[in-house]
């Protein structure tokens, strides 16, 4: 049932009887909000509506969550707020935004695209990081690199409950503060096991990269205008 199925359902006293309500994916917090308000006449009426998994649709709006996935538009956060279970071990859901721009252009059938599924370990991998790995003054001044990722997509995924594990296989830091990790997320829809996306990654500090980046930008500018005057010269 769509949020708009469900709204009309309970403005129009269609169903009858006590309801319990599994929130799935592309539900947003104004969708939640509605859903809600209209519960509490529907319990005027006596009977019970249950919303469950309300928490990660909050996350949506939590700023510093935001940050930590480094996105500037809230909705194209793809996961809740990480837990830790172990230290090498995090857990998250899954949790598209109706306007998420991975949905805006490219969408067939009735499954979750494989694309989202790798934002989300990208994501998990940022959020983790920023919120357990790195110092507070640290936090949002560093630069991420992906240095490979390697997608396994195993089963189709519906637009249910999808909960991603993340787990650090190894993390080292030196004296500069320079990360060096490997990572796996693992992604299930209940029993199902959907996904398992590999991510090694590294983290520098911001001025370094930005140093970098500039030095080698110039230098492939440099290079491709002394390729094309040669082939002038030769022509």
């Amino acid at each position: 049932m769509t949020v708009d199925e469900f709204k009309q359902a309970l403005f129009s006293r269609a169903v009858s009887g006590d309801l319990r309500v599994i929130i799935g994916q592309g539900v947003e917090l104004n969708d939640l909000m509605t859903m809600q308000h209209l519960s509490l006449s529907y319990q005027k009426l006596g009977f019970s509506v249950s919303i469950e998994e309300a928490g990660k649709v909050h996350d949506q709006v939590d700023h510093s969550h935001q940050c930590s996935v480094h996105k500037h538009n809230r909705q194209n956060v793809l996961i809740s707020k990480p837990a830790r279970v172990t230290d090498t071990l995090y857990t998250a859901w899954l949790s598209i935004q109706d306007e998420n721009e991975l949905l805006q252009d490219h969408m067939t059938g009735q499954h979750i695209q494989g694309m989202v599924l790798t934002e989300s370990a990208r994501q998990m991998m940022l959020s983790v990081t920023e919120n357990f790995y790195l110092a507070e003054e640290e936090r949002g001044n560093r630069y991420f690199v992906l240095n490979r990722v390697n997608s396994e997509y195993i089963n189709f995924t519906f637009p249910l409950d999808v909960r991603i594990d993340f787990v650090i296989h190894s993390l080292n830091k030196n004296k500069r503060g320079v990360i060096k990790a490997k990572s796996k997320a693992i992604l299930y829809q209940g029993a199902t096991h959907l996904a398992e996306i590999d991510i090694d990654y590294s983290v520098y500090d911001k001025a370094f990269i930005s140093d970098r980046e500039s030095e080698l930008a110039s230098d492939v500018v440099a290079s491709f205008f002394a390729k094309l005057d040669a082939v002038s010269k030769a022509a």
